[in-house]
């Protein structure tokens, strides 16, 4: 079955979230990739998320958006992105914002390439994805967790 993936002009596309949405602000950095991932897991745990292969696939979307965003700004000094986690109608939702206006684009899965299949990578393992512009400009990209077998 193939994912849904919206791509939207902006204005309410992104899920709506349902209660207080946990924000961080992190450097743009490869080195909080890590600590970005096992944010995700403490929070999806919090929520009574248990499945572990749906854990381990939050993380690996976690990952590969913040990773998008960070070579999309750069690791310029004092550069910064926004992790929010909240719930949403939909589902558990991971969105990344950043200060770039580059809108990502997913690649063919390719065996022989070495960068540009992480949003194919996110396509496959989430429920949903999607872009939505900013007003203050920049992007944020967003994707509907998976919470297990239920």
């Amino acid at each position: 079955m193939r994912k849904r993936i919206v791509v939207t002009a902006g204005g309410g596309a992104v899920p709506a979230p349902v209660g207080m949405p946990v924000v961080l602000a992190v450097p743009a950095s490869l080195e909080f990739v890590r600590e970005a991932r096992a944010e995700v897991g403490r929070w999806l745990g919090e929520q009574g998320v248990q499945d572990a292969d749906a854990v381990y696939q939050a993380k690996v979307i976690v990952s590969e958006l913040v990773t998008n965003a960070i070579v999309h700004v750069g690791e310029e000094a004092g550069g910064t992105l926004e992790l929010l986690l909240y719930r949403a109608d939909a589902g558990p939702v991971v969105e990344v914002r950043d200060s770039s206006d580059v809108r990502p684009e997913p690649c063919p899965l390719d065996a022989s390439t070495v960068t540009g299949r992480g949003l194919a990578i996110v396509e496959r393992l989430a429920l949903a994805w999607g872009v939505n512009p900013l007003a203050s400009g920049g992007k944020a990209v967003y994707a509907v967790l998976r919470t297990g077998s239920a």
